[in-house]
């Protein structure tokens, strides 16, 4: 056996047991509370289980570059300290034979937390979502429960007793159109889904009062009865644990298309803005050097197209959804990189580390992750709050981490 397959082979190794402890302590808990959740409210175990599966991708991409950096810094402690590294020197193998195959497997595991987070997390999160939706459906306590009241955005609804889909007792508080509250009262509502109509089901309500205050006048109100009325509601709304596919979840080539068209109609707002400035400041010039200045009509005018080409100039074309999504593709592709780059900061420090052990060493491999992920939340800060460049921003944690090895390997040039 070589040494480059004998260092690979103690990589990996140390690589699977650093995944498995970030993945259980640091993640899991989250999917577990959410399974306890569910199964609390008599949802089937076997569809539980897989809206568990469904939900790991999201935790493999960002399991990944911490376990490839206590990983890797577990194996070469351990070759150091056992004087492998040392001896292998004295053979005459220099170090960059050594760092040469932690560097190729640094890159496949970013390759591999970049397919997790591009091509397993949508999927898992579309399933997630039709089976959320199905549980809904059969199982509607596990939203809806017996005798509850759930408050979702701008809708209130009160249940009385359940059986199957049909609720015995609903009174739903929301809006109108012109934001006035409105209260819906029914007898007997049953729960509907509609093929035609993804993301969305029907509550169909029988014996129907409704009572509609008027907002603008003190203890005025409209109010009607029904035998029956159709009250639609957008899944995502109702079940706030329901995913859907957001910026996060889509895949990168689909959010840089979407981000690509936000810009472009963020970029042609900006445009027209600038033509209609260019024509009002025409307008403005030619009026003011007509000679009727002195005219109060065309002093108002003058005001009027100054106070127009001001607007204009106030306007903010940093819209925060393009700078959101900008923010969520950038990162696509700045934590799997972290992969890679924690490889420069793991292989020096664990040689140069060798002395204090493999406490020592887990010590400052979850110390560089919990600075990692600090960084991380910093960079997103940056962008998404004080409007930095996304470009760069989300990139600043990976170039410190390079920043910070610099020193370690100069040190192991000596």
């Amino acid at each position: 056996m070589t040494i480059r397959w004998y260092i690979a082979r103690e990589v990996l190794l140390a690589f699977a047991i650093s995944f498995l402890f970030f993945f259980f302590i640091f993640f899991l808990n989250q999917i577990l509370l959410l399974a306890e959740e569910l199964l609390k409210r008599k949802a089937p175990p076997e569809e539980v289980l897989l809206l568990l599966l469904y939900s790991v991708p999201a935790i493999l991409a960002l399991t990944a570059p911490f376990a490839s950096l206590l990983g890797l810094l577990l194996s070469v402690g351990r070759l150091a300290g056992d004087r492998e590294i040392l001896a292998a020197q004295a053979g005459g193998i220099r170090h960059f034979t050594l760092f040469l195959p932690a560097l190729l497997l640094g890159a496949l595991f970013t390759a591999g937390s970049f397919f997790a987070n591009d091509v397993l997390l949508p999927a898992g999160t579309v399933n997630f979502g039709k089976l959320y939706r199905s549980m809904l459906l059969s199982t509607p306590e596990l939203e809806l429960g017996a005798y509850s009241v759930k408050f979702y955005k701008n809708l209130l609804i009160i249940t009385g007793a359940v059986s199957g889909k049909t609720f015995q007792g609903v009174s739903v508080l929301d809006k109108t159109s012109r934001d006035d509250n409105r209260l819906l009262t029914a007898k007997i509502a049953r729960l509907v889904d509609d093929p035609n109509q993804p993301g969305v089901i029907t509550l169909h309500l029988e014996g129907v009062t409704g009572v509609i205050p008027d907002g603008r006048r003190l203890g005025v109100y409209d109010s009607f009865q029904a035998k029956s009325l159709d009250y639609n509601i957008v899944l995502k709304d109702l079940a706030p644990s329901l995913q859907t596919l957001g910026p996060r979840e889509m895949p990168t080539y689909e959010l840089a298309r979407q981000t690509q068209l936000k810009q472009n109609e963020l970029d042609g707002q900006y445009q027209e803005g600038q033509r209609t400035r260019a024509v009002l400041v025409a307008r403005l010039s030619s009026l003011f050097w007509s000679g009727a200045a002195s005219d109060p009509a065309t002093r108002q005018a003058l005001d009027d197209l100054a106070a127009r080409i001001r607007e204009i100039d106030q306007r903010d074309y940093n819209d925060r959804v393009v700078q959101a999504w900008k923010t969520e593709l950038y990162q696509k592709y700045a934590i799997p990189l972290a992969c890679v780059c924690f490889v420069f900061l793991a292989f020096p420090l664990a040689v140069l580390q060798n002395r204090r052990g493999m406490t020592g060493i887990i010590g400052i491999g979850l110390l560089a992750a919990v600075v990692y992920w600090g960084s991380l939340l910093g960079a997103r800060t940056l962008s998404l709050e004080w409007g930095w460049n996304p470009e760069i921003s989300m990139f600043l944690p990976n170039a410190l981490i390079l920043f910070a090895s610099i020193p370690a390997f100069l040190r192991l040039r000596r």
